[in-house]
């Protein structure tokens, strides 16, 4: 259960009844929707979990930072244990660049100066002290080379990074870090490789190259190619999904990765899938795991999602243009949450959330606090920025996010849900440890009665739902506190019925 200090007065969830359908239910309360919970339709047999982008405050760790050491102060650090730790994330990805870590320039032409005592390390070790003490596997990479090492350096570049991770792995122990991820969204304009596939494909060789050497191959992986398909800039003619072929039959990875920022109007439309090409035979069949490394919603420009948007950050004085001001509303919980369920669908082995907190990131990297990238659950240094508490306050995504992580551990078996007659009603199944999970997503504009049969034969079930909804007026967020009589059980043959109302995302669950 969430601690009272955690609750949001602003934000509250409803909760519903689980009632079965027998030949009693009324005519209004007949299903619109009938889905089957079919224990043999497994879409992915060992979902590796939900995370969120944790980086580390790269403005705010040290004396020299524009903001000081604000994060020297351990009570910051528990704050966001606190929260995390409600959360349960299976990932943290965490990107940086290595001359707010511990590079400090050029010796000379060939020879780095680097220090892995710098302050700004301690902070990156509080973050990988709580992954490694909570078995939370971690991503780790930086987002482009130095400004130093820009003119296609990349032979050093990688041999900095391998003493680097041999200083996290081997003399630190963090066994917490199972992946590396080269140079963000490679095929766009603002990267390095300015979305040359080869330049990249020669970085990440090096840096195989180099793991090797340094003998830390075994348990480090490299994740690529981490793309973002709607921002494809093709310096040689291929296409992203040309990025993700090559990706996918390249042995130099051994997990694939692809950033996704839909609109709502995608995720509405169930056309995640077609718009990310994760319909095509190279993904569904894909030979490695697909992790989502980057998801959010991304409004497509001139509409009216982006309209709104910029009207609301143009009222807000500490916000970047890049910000995603749906994030203190409950409909951004609503449509991520059901874009979840598509890309679960689509069998995607892991997805992780930008972002945590909106203190990490400023549009130029700068520390220009009224540039913050405002996309996260929460600013944790509004009190120092700021002068107010008002932006430290949990935001209705942060729920919607850590029901779906606390249900979708490691481990899970996906499951497809027949839909028999409502396309329009998306949902899909879990099994973990004979826990059993269904979530439910209605972007409609009307209520829908859903009918759910077990072809399994589950016995004595109790299901508890948390419902995330358009309405942020109603009863309580958690209906674990639900009387213990209005639980429901499923026997032998007996449906659940479920009404889901007109824009909601429901998670039906066993566990307690």
């Amino acid at each position: 259960m969430i601690p009272n200090k955690l609750r949001a007065n602003y934000f509250i969830v409803s909760i519903y009844t689980l009632f079965f359908c027998f030949s009693s239910c009324s005519e209004s309360e007949l299903p619109t929707t009938i889905l089957t919970f079919d224990d043999s339709e497994v879409i992915n047999s060992n979902f590796l979990g939900l995370g969120v982008q944790w980086s580390t405050y790269p403005h705010a760790d040290s004396n020299q930072d524009k903001w000081g050491n604000i994060m020297k102060d351990k009570k910051r650090w528990e704050f966001l244990y606190q929260r995390l730790e409600y959360m349960q994330p299976q990932f943290i990805r965490v990107l940086d660049h290595a001359e707010q870590r511990y590079f400090r320039g050029m010796i000379n032409q060939s020879i780095p100066n680097i220090n892995f005592d710098r302050m700004e390390m301690h902070a990156l070790y509080q973050v990988l002290d709580y992954c490694q003490e909570n078995n939370i596997t971690v991503i780790m990479g930086e987002w482009n080379p130095p400004w130093q090492l820009r003119n296609n350096q990349y032979a050093v570049w990688v041999k900095m990074i391998g003493k680097y991770m041999q200083h996290l792995i081997i003399k630190k122990k963090y066994t917490c870090i199972k992946f590396y991820s080269l140079i963000n969204k490679p095929n766009t304009i603002t990267a390095n490789t300015k979305g040359d596939y080869n330049q990249y494909h020669t970085a990440i060789s090096l840096l195989k190259n180099e793991f090797e050497t340094v003998k830390i191959n075994e348990q480090l992986k490299l994740l690529g190619p981490s793309i973002d398909p709607l921002l494809h800039y093709s310096k040689d003619g291929l296409t992203s999904l040309d990025w993700l072929q090559k990706s996918n039959s390249d042995s130099i990875y051994n997990a694939i990765d692809l950033q996704i920022y839909p609109s709502e109007k995608d995720i509405s439309s169930h056309t995640i899938t077609k718009v990310f090409n994760l319909d095509k035979d190279v993904i569904k069949q894909k030979n490695k795991p697909l992790i989502i490394s980057e998801f959010g919603i991304r409004p497509q420009k001139n509409s009216e999602e982006s309209h709104y948007n910029d009207s609301l950050i143009a009222l807000d004085e500490h916000a970047s243009r890049l910000s995603q001001m749906k994030v203190y509303e409950n409909d951004y919980a609503v449509y991520t949450s059901a874009a979840v369920v598509q890309l679960l669908e689509a069998n995607a082995d892991g997805i992780i959330a930008w972002h945590l907190d909106d203190a990490m990131f400023t549009e130029a990297n700068d520390g220009n606090k009224n540039q913050l990238i405002k996309n996260g659950m929460w600013n944790s240094l509004a009190d120092t920025l700021f002068n107010t508490t008002s932006d430290k306050k949990l935001r209705p995504w942060y729920y919607s996010w850590s029901w779906l992580s606390q249900n979708l551990p490691r481990g899970s078996q996906v499951i497809k849900l027949t839909n028999n007659n409502h396309q329009k009603i998306k949902g899909v199944g879990t099994i973990n440890n004979n826990d059993y999970v269904i979530l439910l997503s209605n972007l409609t504009d009307r209520d829908e009665y859903v009918e759910i049969n077990f072809t399994d034969n589950i016995v004595d079930k109790t299901f508890y739902s948390f419902s995330i909804g358009q309405d942020d007026t109603i009863l309580e967020f958690n209906s674990m506190i639900l009387p213990k009589n209005k639980h429901q059980r499923i026997g032998i043959n007996h449906p659940l019925f479920v009404k889901l109302s007109a824009r909601e995302m429901l998670i039906l669950t066993t566990k307690k």
